[in-house]
């Protein structure tokens, strides 16, 4: 049976390095391609690496032209798809930039979805597609640098206004809560008002992690990405109380994987600093995953397995990291409470694949923790799920 799950997790980054230096003028002599996550354009430390790599072959990197083009596979609307190829591109002119490489010697271009290559009915295909070009020319290569997008340079140094609200949901809106937006180059603070409203002014194309807390309430962290079309931040806090769920953002697995990736962390920090703060909170960790094409009734022992396994993965970090196993129970609940049955958006899939924090009383988690298969949990600690 072929189960539909590459759309549901994010998969891991693949590096693809090719061409050798040729005599051909008028051709490129180098060239790279990187390849993204779902949804992603941000640079990992390996993408940097190949890179660094690549201009340090040069030697001189005066004596050459670079053209970028950055695409993406057909999930998504087009005006989004155009959007994020450019991003994509414009991440690697930033990393050169940073490098020395002059703003004149550099060519962004975006093609959105309208250039794969490979096909698009696969995960693998869409793997493909989710990448940035950079070809590498020798400077008395003919190249028409006029075309270049003139909006690099003006869109990395704009800046764009973002609104938002904080509340509670018990309390309604929260005022005078500090939001925090860290980004690459830029932190920047802001207070909220009697409303729970904030307005914050950063820099356009870039990521932030975003962080506030409220006393008795789930701390809240996420990743943005702000360009001009970003709608308005609601950030709802969660407060600790019984029967409360919180969804931990920022997690993410490989492909029907549970092995958190390291990029995860930092949400698992503040979480982990938080749980230490709250001695006496016990919870259920809640494990859920995206199947659309099944059944939300029907029973499935694979969505249920990888689901406990990403739950069990989440209490083995915690566990590991200082809190007590007693406090809590890891439990998987397969594709069963999808919050979009039938989802078809990226933003659809990703609300059905999550981790959430359910708050139950102490007793109950006791009780619950005298049943649980601690067996089985051993057995998915020695499977695929954790390679």
């Amino acid at each position: 049976m072929i189960r539909f799950f590459g759309i549901l997790c994010l998969l891991s980054l693949a590096i693809l390095v090719s061409g050798q230096q040729k005599e051909n003028k008028g051709k490129p002599i180098r060239s790279l391609v990187v390849l993204f996550e779902i949804e992603h354009f941000d640079l990992t430390s390996q993408n940097e690496k190949d890179l660094s790599y690549l201009l340090d072959s040069l030697k001189v990197s005066d004596n050459y032209y670079f053209e970028i083009s950055g695409h993406t596979d057909n999930v998504g609307k087009k005006k989004e798809n155009d959007d994020l190829s450019f991003y994509r591109a414009n991440a690697i002119s930033q990393f050169l930039s940073k490098k020395g490489i002059k703003p004149a010697l550099v060519q962004v271009n975006s093609f959105g979805s309208r250039k794969p290559v490979a096909s698009n009915k696969t995960d693998e295909g869409k793997q493909k597609n989710r990448r940035a070009e950079l070809l590498v020319y020798k400077k008395d290569a003919t190249m028409d640098l006029t075309k270049a997008d003139k909006t690099v340079t003006k869109s990395s140094l704009a800046k764009t206004r973002i609104e938002g609200r904080v509340s509670s949901k018990k309390l309604g809106p929260l005022s005078r809560v500090k939001v925090d937006f860290q980004g690459a180059t830029t932190k920047e603070s802001v207070i909220t008002n009697k409303q729970g409203q904030f307005s914050v002014s950063l820099p356009m194309n870039e990521k932030y992690n975003v962080h506030t807390s409220y006393d008795k309430h789930f701390d809240y962290t996420n990743e943005i990405t702000i360009n001009t079309g970003s709608q308005p931040l609601e950030i709802e806090l969660v407060p600790l109380e019984e029967h409360q769920a919180m969804r931990l953002r920022n997690l993410n697995f490989n492909a029907n994987r549970a092995v958190i990736l390291e990029k995860s962390l930092p949400s698992l920090e503040i979480l982990l600093k938080q749980l230490k703060e709250e001695p006496n909170l016990c919870f259920e960790i809640s494990g859920h995953v995206n199947a659309p094409l099944l059944d939300q009734n029907t029973d499935d022992q694979y969505t249920n397995d990888l689901s406990l396994a990403r739950a069990l993965s989440i209490y083995d970090y915690l566990t590991t990291n200082g809190i007590a196993g007693d406090r809590m129970i890891p439990k998987g609940y397969g594709h069963s409470k999808m919050i979009v049955a039938k989802a078809k958006t990226v933003e659809e899939h990703l609300a059905n694949m999550r981790v959430e924090l359910m708050v139950l009383d102490c007793e109950t988690i006791k009780e619950m923790k005298r049943t649980e298969n601690k067996s089985h949990f051993d057995r998915l600690r020695k499977s695929e799920y954790f390679k």
